[in-house]
């Protein structure tokens, strides 16, 4: 069934609207209390005149709002149903999803694992090799030294110089095959596994994150620890946790209007700005 919307005769409303607009802009500003009060019985009449509005049209809307509602109650019954439908295939599809993406995530995490673990067997060999290489190299000039000096060519000063410098070889040969090492060890390139889940035209392949405040006396916590600290690492960390410490606008508005004392409130509440403002 069609509702037949008409609208009400406003040629009153029009006429009253016009001269409101005239009175109310004649006054430019208000100097005296003649003036206030003039301006005043203005702004009653205008209230009065949106009563009166509210009176007349109150009917048009509701008969209005009713066939809207009606045509959108219609609407949500197809709606409903089909979303219902929806649902009883989203879930065992959701559910096979998560089961891929899981296994995806935990075969990736043990191939990253073993090639973690095989890059640090890797590096270990390679450090010991290196450190093998440098010891035989030291050896090595420790013989050729010991040799010159048996045939006269080294003086006893100078061939024990020559010895600390091929220990010092030796010790930064050590330290570079150390570094290599663990520069081994974390630059592993992972390997992502994608889940075999396959992509359907028309859907949404994404996965939903979600977090809640479980503690939130702990973050602050930890936020105000971390304002002590003036190192890089410390002042990131302070801007990112910042970001999850949020007022609430609401609860100050409520405060400012039970104390009704902007300066007293910006005593009580540090990092506020209050102000007040007078409404007729």
């Amino acid at each position: 069934m069609i509702t037949q919307i008409v609208k009400p005769e406003v040629s009153e409303l029009e006429k009253g609207l016009v001269q409101l607009q005239s009175e109310a802009r004649a006054v430019v500003k208000v100097s005296t209390p003649a003036e206030y009060a003039s301006a005043g019985g203005i702004l009653v009449a205008i209230r009065n005149y949106q009563k009166d509005v509210k009176n007349k049209l109150n009917p048009f809307v509701d008969i209005a709002r009713r066939a809207y509602d009606a045509a959108r109650q219609e609407m949500q019954k197809y709606l409903n149903q089909a979303q219902e439908l929806e649902v009883v295939l989203t879930r065992p599809m959701e559910d096979f999803k998560r089961r891929e993406r899981e296994a995806a995530e935990a075969e990736q995490r043990r191939i990253n694992e073993e090639r973690r673990v095989e890059a640090a067997r890797l590096a270990e060999e390679q450090r010991k090799a290196d450190e093998a290489r440098a010891k035989e190299e030291r050896e090595k000039r420790e013989r050729e030294i010991k040799e010159a000096q048996k045939a006269g060519d080294l003086k006893k000063r100078e061939a024990e110089k020559m010895r600390k410098e091929a220990e010092e070889r030796e010790r930064q040969q050590r330290e570079q095959a150390a570094r290599d090492a663990e520069a081994a060890k974390v630059n592993v390139q992972e390997v992502k596994v994608m889940p075999s889940t396959p992509k359907i035209a028309g859907t949404r392949g994404r996965v939903n994150y979600y977090a809640v405040f479980r503690n939130f006396d702990l973050l602050l916590a930890e936020y105000v620890r971390t304002c002590n600290g003036l190192q890089v690492a410390t002042v990131e960390r302070r801007a990112y946790l910042r970001k999850f410490i949020m007022g609430n606008h609401q609860e100050l508005g409520k405060e400012a209007r039970a104390v009704k004392d902007s300066k007293k409130l910006e005593a009580l509440i540090p990092g506020i700005h209050a102000s007040d403002e007078d409404s007729i």
